[in-house]
């Protein structure tokens, strides 16, 4: 697999274009990393919406301020 997508790239850095084609490749390039990224932080964000809170935001007791219990931990 590795070695497959290392050919795939030496061909197509090999490969004869003119300005126009390089920007397309690069355009759809930067558009699939942007599009996979945007799509693992909404799979992230619908994980953390599906599985509730956190037990420390659950029991009141975390890591940041305020959220411990007034007059110390439970």
């Amino acid at each position: 697999m590795k070695d497959n997508l290392k050919a795939k790239i030496a061909q197509l850095l090999d490969t004869k274009m003119d300005r126009k084609s390089f920007l397309k490749y690069t355009a759809a390039t930067g558009l699939m990393a942007m599009g996979g990224g945007v799509l693992l932080k909404s799979v992230d964000h619908l994980d953390k919406i599906a599985g509730g809170p956190s037990p420390e935001v659950a029991s009141g007791y975390g890591n940041g301020y305020g959220t411990s219990a007034y007059g110390g931990q439970r």
